[in-house]
């Protein structure tokens, strides 16, 4: 099964920078987007309870406002490129939805959170 797995990956991986390089570019532009606004919001709010991504919120608690988000935004990053590499017949779809995302919590760390409160923000946990 592990061994399936390294091969399939490798496979996967052949050429995929090549194909997917302006979605991985814009990928990473929407991550820094968010981690920047993140940070930024972080650095007035504090890190308590501010962030609704678990990892990036445990990362923030434990390493600081300016860390934390950059460190969430290192392993969104491979974590994304490896699920993309993975499911590379649907790596576009993957990126875009990932790239939309990132970019959407973007716009509400700096600008939404004034004008939209998602009814999940109220119900959320964290």
């Amino acid at each position: 099964m592990l061994q399936q797995t390294k091969d399939r990956f490798a496979k996967n991986a052949e050429g995929f920078w090549k194909t997917y390089w302006l979605l991985l570019i814009l990928f990473l532009t929407a991550l820094l987007a968010d981690g920047l606004s993140t940070i930024y919001f972080m650095l007035g709010d504090g890190t308590d309870g501010t962030e609704l991504h678990p990892a990036v919120s445990f990362a923030a608690r434990v390493a600081g406002p300016v860390w934390g988000p950059i460190i969430g935004v290192i392993g969104k990053f491979f974590a994304g490129i490896i699920v993309a590499i993975y499911w590379r017949r649907i790596a576009w779809i993957i990126l875009l939805v990932a790239i939309t995302l990132s970019t959407w919590a973007a716009w509400y760390n700096l600008w939404g959170w004034q004008y939209y409160e998602p009814t999940v923000y109220l119900w959320w946990p964290f």
